[in-house]
């Protein structure tokens, strides 16, 4: 995925990395992920992070509790917007950067986790995927639009999905529909674009056929 200017170089990632582990929320590279953020630990965490490169890493936990596991690939992402609320949060907008696999967690003295990153299996996140076959492509499209029409979702779908390029729109998606963490994250792990819309259409009919079960 094409990067901003703003953004660091794949060589310059860090060696460790703070996470918000969070069920159910992913952002992909290139994609956006707006937080509220408002636990004493992850507001910690937002500071810390806009005092250096305002990268934190987002992972999911396999239980939803604090200190549940979590899964080993995540998403390092920037935090391209920020504002202070009078109550005392923040609210946020993250943009994916790259994925990582957890090398292990460090012991630190942070009320929030960290841990070390192993990026090397993810350089292409910092190029453009692009796919072949047209007539997956369209029947994605297809699948995604009945999809959001089920839910009741507005999206100005035609010039939504005329204006974005595949990946985006693939991986925007996976961002903000209310699909399953479990299929959300297999939709993170997946490696090539074609691979990922091939899953992903199959993961949106299973919905569609259960009813929108997620």
């Amino acid at each position: 995925m094409p990067q901003s200017p703003f953004t660091q170089s794949f060589d310059s990632l860090p060696a460790s990395l703070p996470i918000f582990p969070l069920m159910g929320a992913v952002v992909m590279p290139g994609g956006y992920l707006p937080l509220n953020i408002f636990e004493q630990r992850y507001l910690d965490m937002i500071r810390d992070a806009m005092r250096g490169e305002q990268l934190i890493g987002m992972v999911q936990p396999k239980q939803d509790h604090a200190n549940a596991s979590l899964h080993q690939v995540g998403t390092c992402a920037r935090i391209v917007q920020y504002e202070e609320t009078q109550d005392g949060r923040y609210n946020i907008v993250l943009k994916g950067l790259c994925r990582f696999k957890i090398e292990r967690e460090l012991q630190t003295v942070s009320a929030y986790r960290i841990v070390v990153p192993i990026w090397s299996e993810f350089k292409l996140d910092y190029e453009e995927q692009t796919v072949d076959n047209e007539e997956l492509l369209a029947h994605f499209r297809k699948v995604l639009k009945r999809y959001l029409d089920q839910l009741d979702i507005d999206l100005k779908w035609k010039a939504v999905a005329d204006a974005m390029p595949a990946e985006q729109l693939v991986n925007s998606s996976v961002c903000y529909l209310p699909i399953d963490a479990q299929d959300k994250q297999l939709l993170l792990e997946t490696n090539s674009l074609g691979e990922r819309i091939t899953a992903f259409t199959t993961i949106l009919e299973m919905g569609e056929a259960e009813g929108t079960r997620h």
